[in-house]
């Protein structure tokens, strides 16, 4: 899968950095970094992470959010553990009722990842 940025801009905001990612004219995602939470250093996060983990929120599978990302289910996998990696938080967890986002991930959606 190839993702193309159109572009990417980081501006302060408070105590808080905002990314916006463009992805197209009809894509645009945005994340805030909070410094409070962690040192965390763009450099290191893969920004594909970034549309693995807003279709793992919106399906609450690992399966079917690798199919609407056009990814294997072994590959989704392995990207849910470099977010987990990333994070220092499991960020989903198995359930009966499927994958349920832990408090940080729910507190990463709420507030960082807008469509």
């Amino acid at each position: 899968m190839n993702i193309v940025v159109s572009s990417i801009c980081l501006r302060p905001v408070g105590r808080t950095l905002d990314l916006t990612i463009d992805l197209g004219p009809s894509c645009v995602k945005t994340m805030e970094l909070m410094q409070g939470m962690h040192r965390v250093h763009i450099r290191d996060l893969d920004l594909n992470l970034l549309v693995v983990f807003d279709a793992l929120l919106r399906e609450r599978s690992v399966t079917r959010a690798a199919s609407e990302v056009g990814l294997s289910q072994g590959a989704m996998s392995h990207a849910l553990n470099r977010l987990r990696a990333f994070f220092e938080d499991p960020l989903f967890v198995k359930t009966p009722a499927g994958m349920e986002p832990t408090p940080k991930a729910t507190m990463l959606g709420d507030r960082s990842l807008k469509s």
